[in-house]
């Protein structure tokens, strides 16, 4: 029937008895769920409970005096002690096995009065120390907490490396803003925040899963997917060169910078779902984030982290992704050569001779980037009138008629990598393309007058096709 017991107590210990225990957990802080009677062993530096089934409790005070609370006897008593030099406090391991009350020694005599007398008068000593102990627990934590919640960010130096912007001949300028020049930690955050599903409502994707690298940061998806398997309305375009991007971003261009076009994903229900305002707390409290903003931007407090340093972190990013390096670039700076059959594709891709038929791509494909950057409507709906296309494109934004049913002309860098192709992923292959523009589209009031019916051999569209591969980076 005895019960080892094991503890630690610093200088004075006290016992307290509760008749009526608590339901808590086992392991709390001054506190524990018993079955019979709850003892509380307390110090001003520290608590510990134990339970006992009518057993008795020995203590071994620091006058070396042993006493046992309503028993005759105690056995198996083992003690390990140390004394400091300077404090002169004593700090004992004690392991205390303990025999039942004798039960016919109970409520006799002056043995009953003692032991009342004995708890009565430690009672509000163990009080005081208790609260005294809670006191200085709560304030350790809640300045635990606040130093946790917020971090000195000011012991961090900031001294950015500045980063020169990627600049490939023959391209437009970059588009860097003033207040958002390159720097090696901004780029390093915003590579961090971009493969990170933190920036998602439920933390399940993140710009990495509509934008993978393999597949020139597109998903290969006709319509990308967002949380919850949500369907999308459109196809993820490539984020390749989108530095050079001066005339809007996205398929309907709603937005004029990569600072803005960042802060769109996040909120839009089909996508992240999420609300800037749940993002900026989970990126305030994270252990390494607050950290890396500092560094990146030069914040003072966790507070500043909001949408607008996160859309300059990914638009620092998103500028390194240039493709420069191509057999079509490297033939244009006379390092390589086309071959016979790149060549002549190369010619009906610019309508160069009139020793080939003409294709109408360079009007809208523009090099260095392949795209005038411009909406186009390219007849893939049949409208009898401007009102009559489902998606209206650049006319929801702009909300002129005129501009309903026209979208982003696309770059044609890594066609390889980037199907299927359109802003709806209609088409599966190159051909299916060829196929289409080769029969006119369908006829609209602003369909593009340089998509018309065209006269493609079989030849003239595998030469085609050989030279588009030459905008593909391997």
């Amino acid at each position: 029937m005895s019960k080892e017991i094991k503890g630690m107590c610093i200088e004075r210990s006290m016992v307290r008895q509760f008749p009526n225990p608590l339901p808590l957990k086992v392991g709390s802080i001054g506190s524990a769920f018993l079955q019979h009677k709850r003892y509380i062993l307390a110090t001003p530096k520290c608590f510990f409970t134990t339970t006992t089934r009518r057993h008795d409790v020995l203590l071994r005070t620091t006058r070396r005096k042993r006493r046992v609370f309503g028993a005759r006897s105690a056995k198996n008593v083992v003690s390990s002690c140390r004394r400091g030099e300077k404090n002169k406090q004593r700090s004992c391991v004690k392991a205390l096995s303990l025999e039942p009350t004798d039960p016919a020694s109970r409520g006799q005599g002056s043995g009953n009065d003692v032991k009342h007398s004995i708890f009565s008068n430690i009672f509000h000593l163990s009080t005081y120390c208790s609260i005294f102990t809670l006191l200085v627990l709560l304030m350790t934590c809640s300045f635990a907490c606040q130093s946790n919640e917020n971090p000195n960010l000011n012991t961090i130096p900031y001294s950015p490396h500045a980063l020169i912007a990627p600049q490939p001949p023959s391209f437009p300028p970059m588009v860097i803003p003033k207040d958002n020049p390159l720097t090696r930690e901004g780029v390093a955050l915003g590579r961090k925040l971009f493969f990170d599903p933190i920036l998602s409502q439920d933390s399940s994707i993140s710009c990495r899963s509509c934008h993978v690298p393999e597949r020139a940061f597109t998903d290969g998806a006709a319509v990308s997917k967002g949380i919850a398997a949500r369907i999308g309305k459109r196809s993820a375009m490539s984020l390749l060169n989108v530095g050079f991007y001066a005339k809007g971003l996205f398929w309907d261009g709603r937005v004029a910078t990569l600072e803005e076009q960042s802060l769109h994903p996040v909120r839009d229900s089909l996508e992240m779902g999420a609300s800037w305002a749940s993002i900026g707390q989970k990126l305030q409290n994270h252990p390494e984030y607050p950290r890396l903003f500092r560094l990146a931007f030069g914040i003072k407090n966790h507070k500043a982290i909001d949408s607008t340093l996160v859309g300059k972190a990914l638009a620092q990013f998103e500028r390194t992704l240039v493709s420069a390096n191509t057999k079509f670039d490297r033939v244009m700076q006379e390092k390589e050569q086309f071959t016979p059959q790149e060549k002549r594709g190369w010619t009906i891709f610019f309508d160069a001779s009139p020793a080939v038929p003409t294709s109408e791509c360079n009007h809208c494909h523009v090099d260095p980037l392949f795209s005038t950057l411009a909406f186009e409507n390219n007849g893939l709906v049949p409208a009898l009138s401007l009102d009559d296309y489902a998606d209206k494109g650049r006319g929801a934004i702009t909300k002129n008629r005129n501009d309903n049913g026209q979208f982003r002309v696309p770059t044609l860098r890594n066609l390889k990598y980037t199907a299927p192709y359109m802003h709806d992923g209609r088409f599966k292959t190159l051909d299916d393309v060829l196929d289409h523009y080769a029969s006119g589209g369908h006829p609209g009031i602003n369909v593009s007058p340089n998509v018309r019916q065209l006269h493609l051999s079989k030849q003239d569209r595998a030469d085609l096709i050989a030279f588009l591969n030459t905008l593909n980076d391997e």
